[in-house]
């Protein structure tokens, strides 16, 4: 069979090739976590792990096609709120004896699925790494 420049085949292949669909799903996260320091100098490293609770704070579909917008809406059965788990390590430098700058790269692991719905598992993994700033009230 041979299909020409206007038939419904060829339409379809174009747009199924040039067709993108974005999702964007936030949450907000209250991380409750714990470490241990393994060394006490200016420069520490210690081991650290946590829980956290998620909070859906966003959830946008996009259909892009050609460049253009073709559509908006939002990813169905979404949970309102997800758990995960953490461990990594912490690297600190002290400025001074208050203030401290920490890197930490950890791995992340959902406990729960993103989705509520039954067929559709979905826990992912995440290599994070967090930077900042921490001040010492005592």
């Amino acid at each position: 069979m041979v299909a020409d420049s206007n038939s419904q085949l060829d339409d379809d292949q174009i747009f199924a090739e040039q067709t993108i669909l974005k999702q964007n799903i936030e949450f907000i996260e209250i991380p409750l976590k714990a470490t241990y320091k393994l060394s006490n100098r200016q420069v520490n490293i210690g081991i650290t792990g946590g829980i956290s609770a998620g909070l859906l704070a966003g959830n946008k579909a996009t259909l892009l096609g050609n460049g253009s917008r073709i559509g908006t809406g939002e990813t169905s059965k979404l949970r309102n709120m997800v758990y995960s788990g953490s461990v990594g390590f912490e690297l600190s430098y002290e400025i001074t004896n208050r203030l401290t700058f920490t890197v930490e790269p950890r791995l992340k692991r959902y406990l729960n699925s993103l989705s509520t719905h039954k067929s559709v598992t979905f826990k992912p993994d995440l290599l994070e790494i967090s930077t900042g700033l921490t001040y010492s009230f005592n």
